[in-house]
């Protein structure tokens, strides 16, 4: 099904027809951390989200996430998904990030080519 789009000033998001979702924050502000468990549906997707958050010693986040469907173009801004084939995309300086990431896609599809099983990790920042 291809993605509607809503026009806005700031941004040209796609419309997100299904989402549910259930899930749990727990935060210790005494240790300084939190963490979250999220699953359910999204863009026709089911998830899995997982994070935790320590600010002791120092500021790090951890995010493990799953999802069986991921159609990377819609959520790129008009003629980015060709920039970011070609390698003229600007992406953030997330080197410096406190993070730690892993990202699992069952079916990627970027600028029409769909790959299987898609696997993104970042391990960025000091670990503390």
């Amino acid at each position: 099904m291809p993605e509607r789009r809503r026009e806005d000033a700031v941004l040209d998001m796609p419309v997100v027809e299904h989402q549910d979702y259930k899930g749990a924050v727990r935060a210790e502000p005494a240790a300084g951390s939190a963490s979250g468990q999220f699953d359910g549906g999204f863009d026709h997707s089911r998830f899995d989200l997982a994070w935790t958050w320590s600010s002791a010693p120092a500021p790090f986040l951890t995010a493990r996430m799953a999802l069986d469907r991921l159609v990377l173009d819609a959520y790129l801004p008009a003629g980015e998904a060709s920039a970011a084939a070609s390698g003229g995309l600007s992406l953030p300086r997330w080197q410096d990030w406190p993070l730690s990431a892993e990202l699992r896609v069952g079916t990627l599809v970027f600028r029409g080519l769909t790959s299987q099983d898609a696997r993104l990790d970042i391990n960025a920042g000091m670990r503390p």
